[in-house]
């Protein structure tokens, strides 16, 4: 469980660190099962994104919500390349 988890948090940093490429603003939060510490090794990672301006969250529409997403998997499709990404299903 322990090298499992070192690798999750690899992720979640690579992740945070792609996101805050694009967003620079934006927080990365777990939350869910790993947040809790109730996973166990085979559990997805929550997170939410989103903006933050002096530690207060930032509500958008749905538009923006959109095109952040649309975003974001377009960088992960990228990180493919890179072979820590193997697969992106962006979903509207």
């Amino acid at each position: 469980m322990q090298e499992m988890n070192q690798v999750k948090e690899l992720m979640v940093l690579k992740i945070t660190e792609l996101i805050k490429s694009i967003f620079p603003n934006y927080s990365v939060k777990i939350y869910g099962s790993h947040a809790t510490s109730l996973c166990l090794h085979w559990s997805d990672i929550d997170l939410v994104v989103g903006p933050q301006v002096d530690n207060q969250d930032i509500f958008l529409q749905s538009f923006e919500i959109k095109e952040s997403l649309r975003k974001i998997s377009e960088k992960l499709k990228i990180e493919i390349t890179r072979q820590w990404v193997t697969e992106v299903h962006y979903i509207e």
